[in-house]
């Protein structure tokens, strides 16, 4: 996307890319001194915002005073408010000082890059616009290649598990999780923790001599207690490569039972322990 502004060509996507850029850098040292919100989609929409503000003011030019107001303060105000819960005069102000005095500072250094450095002074905008796609691009990359290896680190700890409970069986996915430390205090046993909804959907009645209370704690809960039971028998095949395609079968295991959700993408239903 160009136009033509006087007798030089404007590159409108450009310019919005190194707009974008530079304001989810100012974001980004704003949020490391305030030690807000860790959310990286409200950085990338404040910066959106920013960039794409600054492009419709080159665009469209508006009287000087109103184009200060509007860049100097409704949007820095409506970046900080997409991106961090700022809930105080005092708060909006602490951090458009940190905002002000990082552009400033940003600024002074580029302007110093630019006067002090003749390949930069000469080949400015082309070198900085050649910089921010490299950055950009190899950011894309970065972050695709972990999501692969994530995926594949999971997928590779998912187990298909089939549970017995009551003369009626469970079949769903478990996560093979070494950081499930939880113990039943009473058999010592390592517990399994299992969705509710799991029970709902195969109609499955715990019978009262079959429940357990399980005391925990994590962090962010001191003491807690999970509501759990014994099940009849589990049953997974393992996939470790000392012992691919053995199937593992453990009596009246113990499951803890959750009240929510274990998995966002619902990859998995039940989470087993490492010493099963």
């Amino acid at each position: 996307m160009k136009g033509v502004r006087g007798k030089s060509v404007f590159y409108a996507d450009v310019f919005l890319l190194v707009h974008f850029f530079f304001e989810y850098i100012l974001l980004k040292i704003v949020q490391m001194f305030l030690g807000g919100s860790k959310s990286r989609l409200r950085l990338l929409a404040g910066a959106a915002l920013g960039g794409s503000v600054d492009t419709l003011l080159f665009l469209c030019p508006v009287p000087p005073g109103l184009g200060y107001l509007i860049n100097y303060l409704l949007v820095p105000l409506l970046e900080l408010s997409v991106c961090f819960r700022l809930r105080s005069p005092g708060a909006y102000v602490k951090a458009m000082m940190v905002l002000y005095l990082t552009a400033l500072c940003m600024g002074g250094f580029l302007n110093w890059l630019c006067e002090q450095i003749p390949f930069v002074r000469k080949h400015g905008m082309h070198l900085m616009t050649f910089i921010i796609a490299v950055c950009f691009w190899g950011a894309c990359l970065h972050r695709a290649v972990c999501i692969m290896r994530t995926e594949r680190r999971l997928e590779q700890c998912i187990r298909q598990v089939e549970l017995t409970i009551n003369g009626k069986q469970i079949h769903c996915s478990g996560l093979m999780d070494t950081g499930n430390s939880l113990y039943d205090p009473i058999s010592r046993k390592p517990v399994l923790i299992l969705e509710r909804g799991e029970l709902f959907k195969n109609q499955i009645t715990i019978q009262k001599q079959q429940y357990r209370v399980i005391p925990y704690h994590s962090l962010g809960t001191k003491r807690g207690v999970l509501e759990g039971f014994v099940a009849n028998e589990v049953s997974f095949t393992e996939e470790d490569e000392r012992a691919e395609g053995q199937v593992i079968r453990r009596q009246n295991v113990v499951i803890g039972i959750y009240e929510g959700t274990l998995s966002k993408d619902g990859a998995y239903q039940m989470i087993l322990h490492p010493m099963l």
